[in-house]
């Protein structure tokens, strides 16, 4: 078999198929390389699993921007229970909440809750596929 017949079976010649190794190694080198490598790695192999992280990082982000004092009205940091239950709430889009929402938080706290409302409401899911078809180009 010559370096120029098919290698693996895979419709490619072995010239091809060591630049595409060569462009993927050069690619991981940079950090958004390494990033989305791991990401296109774990979508590719696990798609459920790459949904739950997604969630997961949305719902911690939102929580760790509820538990900032900016968020409160009354500039006092949010306990951590009552920001994570808010910001669940707010992804899940269920409305639950364990504070008053007209007094506790600030314009800055209603617009993160809004914008976690939305975030919800379009789907993690399909930001998430979406967030993949990015990381695939």
């Amino acid at each position: 078999m010559t370096h120029r017949e098919t290698a693996g079976g895979c419709g490619l010649d072995a010239d091809t198929r060591r630049d595409m190794m060569r462009t993927e190694v050069g690619e991981r080198k940079t950090r958004a390389g390494r990033v989305r490598g791991f990401a296109s790695g774990l979508a590719e192999s696990s798609p459920a699993r790459f949904a739950i992280l997604i969630f997961t990082g949305l719902i911690l982000i939102l929580t760790a921007v509820l538990a900032l004092p900016i968020s409160a009205a009354d500039r006092s940091a949010t306990p951590l229970a009552d920001a994570l239950f808010t910001a669940v709430s707010a992804i899940c889009v269920t409305g639950l909440v364990t504070v008053d929402m007209a007094t506790h938080w600030s314009t800055f706290g209603n617009v993160a809750i809004l914008i976690g409302l939305q975030v919800g409401g379009i789907g993690v899911l399909t930001l998430a596929n979406a967030g993949i078809a990015v990381l695939w180009r």
